[in-house]
């Protein structure tokens, strides 16, 4: 539910500066729990990396009615076919647990991003995803690797976990949200001196 998205004090973004110019931002989203279709606005540079850490999620970008707007409504139906708007389509990429996903240029200022309020992605959702098949061949890989003992310490999912969440995957019944940590780093045009952060 979006109304949860001012999620109590313990839940909330921690803004801080790091440095000159640089925005860096800490929000648990816990399953069920969304985003509403938004631009980071003129503030920041055009670009902005994401860290997502403990759960997979689906971002979506939708161009922006701003930079896109809707084709004119035609008043009467004509043997001619509908003119094209060059409205490009709406994108939704799968955001895997420990990935860095990185947006600049127009796709930073001209598409709206969000994050639909879900606690499981069906079969349908994460097919949907521009890199759903990528994904997936890099984790038979990962699997492989977990199954000859290599790279399974110091955070990285255990195998039987990831093959528990690959089984239930395989089998339909899609995938779960869990706790998520995202990391939003951005990098800020014009820093205001003088200003107490409270």
């Amino acid at each position: 539910m979006f109304g949860e998205r001012s999620q109590k004090r313990e839940h909330l973004t921690r803004w801080e500066l790091l440095g000159r110019g640089r925005s860096e931002g800490r929000i648990i989203y816990l399953p069920g729990q969304g985003i509403l279709p938004h631009t980071d606005g003129p503030a920041y540079e055009p670009i902005v990396t994401i860290l997502s850490l403990n759960s997979h999620t689906i971002l979506t970008l939708q161009p922006s009615p701003t930079f896109y707007p809707p084709p004119p409504k035609i008043a009467e139906i004509t043997s001619s076919p509908p003119p094209t708007s060059g409205v490009p389509a709406t994108i939704h990429i799968l955001i895997p647990p420990r990935s860095l996903f990185v947006m600049s240029s127009t796709l930073y200022s001209t598409y709206l991003h969000s994050i639909e309020a879900r606690k499981m992605d069906t079969m349908e959702e994460l097919k949907a995803c521009v890199n759903w098949e990528e994904y997936l061949v890099s984790e038979d890989e990962r699997l492989v690797a977990a199954a000859a003992g290599e790279g399974t310490e110091n955070g990285v999912v255990s195998k039987s976990e990831q093959e528990a969440s690959r089984r239930m995957v395989e089998a339909g019944m899609g995938w779960e949200r869990g706790r998520r940590v995202s990391l939003t780093c951005r990098r800020v045009s014009k820093v205001r001196r003088g200003i107490k952060l409270g």
